[in-house]
């Protein structure tokens, strides 16, 4: 997870990449499940489900034969986007209010710090989310 998170897995790649041009070969294999061949068989699969399950009242789905086969990682992919947008819309609300800490001697140091703490952890989860 660490390395996906990371994307250390790239690194011999990258430096690779910056001695000479990359040449096909060079490029790491996809797994099973991943190349064309094994998204075949998954979506296939999950076709030969709906056609199995139609009854009177119910044609089979290519819609739900999609979901069925690739749905999880592109809900994954959606919540994500959620949170990258929902950080985007609070980093300039979290700046405002650091702006209006800083025109006011008043404050104490810890509101200051919070602030700044808040935004940091809001960029951050922004682009980890955003690179995911």
């Amino acid at each position: 997870p660490w390395r996906i998170l990371t994307f250390s897995w790239m690194r011999n790649l990258l430096v690779l990449g910056n001695t000479r041009p990359l040449l096909a070969e060079d490029m790491p294999q996809l797994t099973a499940a991943d190349s064309s061949r094994g998204v075949y068989k998954r979506f296939h699969h999950c076709w030969q489900q709906e056609l199995r399950n139609k009854s009177a009242q119910r044609h089979p789905s290519l819609a739900l034969a999609y979901v069925k086969a690739f749905g999880g990682p592109f809900f994954l992919a959606g919540g994500l986007k959620l949170v990258h947008d929902t950080c985007m819309f609070m980093g300039p609300m979290l700046l405002n209010r650091l702006i209006k800490y800083l025109s006011d001697p008043s404050q104490p140091l810890s509101v200051g710090l919070q602030l700044v703490l808040a935004l940091f952890a809001v960029n951050f989860f922004m682009s980890t989310c955003l690179r995911q």
